[in-house]
């Protein structure tokens, strides 16, 4: 089933998204939302992690309640891709099993129902008591917590627990780690420049 990106829920999401920026200035000063997002068609696709956060109950305060609400009634309608796969280029000591468990779609970008060159933002969620293993890309990114929480990690700084409303920036191709303990992360990321590569799971860098 493909949804022309004119029709609800996308559009109900975008708004939910230029609402959101014009509240939160570390949004907005990483990466702009384009003035126009130009719409495309695309054909949904569910990663089996997208339960874990459309069964969750949400924790969302009340700044964010509305975005939180927007996502859940269109996540059926959006590309959930599995990002990671394994490859004999990889590390040999990532427990894979992490990637049945992080859901994460794009919002603006291109596998989503909006594009641009300017900017990709993204929703990311992950479940109480998971390790997103070492990674790095050439994408600036930002990451902005709607609910919940986690311990951020980034080569060569000290770990940082984020919470509700607080943001992270890692630079380009720096090496960086999300842990979750007993609450589920609910965050946006924003990339900017060298949009066009994906990530790569790495070695951890403090062994």
């Amino acid at each position: 089933m493909t949804i022309p990106p004119h029709k609800t829920p996308y559009r109900t999401l975008l708004s939910a998204c230029y609402d959101l920026y014009e509240t939160e200035a570390a949004l907005r000063d990483f990466a702009p939302l384009p003035e126009v997002c130009d719409a495309q068609q695309i054909t949904p696709k569910l990663h089996p992690a997208c339960a874990h956060f459309l069964n969750s109950d949400s924790t969302a305060p009340a700044q964010y309640k509305a975005f939180e609400h927007a996502i859940r009634e269109a996540a059926p309608a959006l590309i959930w891709p599995h990002i990671y796969h394994p490859s004999a280029d990889q590390p040999d000591d990532i427990d894979f099993r992490f990637t049945d468990r992080l859901a994460t779609c794009e919002i603006i970008g291109y596998d989503a129902p909006f594009t641009s060159e300017e900017m990709h933002l993204y929703f990311v969620y992950l479940p109480p008591d998971t390790f997103y293993p070492w990674h790095k890309h050439p994408a600036e990114e930002l990451y902005f917590i709607l609910s919940g929480g986690a311990i951020f990690q980034r080569e060569n700084k000290p770990d940082q627990t984020l919470t509700s409303g607080d943001h992270i920036i890692h630079e380009t191709q720096e090496a960086h780690a999300i842990q979750t303990t007993d609450a589920p992360l609910v965050s946006l990321a924003v990339w900017r420049n060298h949009l066009g590569i994906m990530p790569d799971l790495i070695a951890n860098p403090h062994r």
